[in-house]
């Protein structure tokens, strides 16, 4: 009989040690999962800002290249010897209030000139 309590004393004492080393397992489980979502989460976030940084660059370049190629293409380029129409306004319309009258010529020369602005 003291036996039998002996062994039941000894097997409880082994349940109850093989659960808390269990318990204590999950636990450690659950935060190595958690330090490694943790991780993942600001691996993710600096790859996000990496590509969002690299996105821009590369958007504010495209913008740049298209802002100098509709520059090119505000004013027309004529060869020399090409038939034009012009406006004219009289010297006294200085500030063009009045309509302009148009004139048939032919392009003499040109030179091209950057301008301050984005107009030429």
């Amino acid at each position: 009989e003291t036996r039998a309590k002996f062994q039941k004393k000894c097997d409880e004492e082994v349940r109850r040690e093989v659960s808390e080393a269990v318990s204590k397992e999950r636990k450690e489980g659950r935060e190595a999962q958690s330090r490694i979502r943790r991780e993942l989460e600001e691996k993710h976030e600096r790859e996000m800002a990496s590509l969002r940084r690299e996105h821009e660059e590369t958007l504010a370049q495209h913008c740049r290249a298209e802002s100098e190629q509709v520059a090119e293409r505000l004013k027309p380029v004529f060869d020399v010897g090409e038939e034009v129409y012009a406006a004219w306004w009289p010297a006294w319309d200085s500030k063009r209030d009045t309509n302009p009258s148009w004139y048939l010529g032919h392009v003499v020369s040109w030179k091209e000139q950057r301008g301050k602005g984005d107009y030429g």
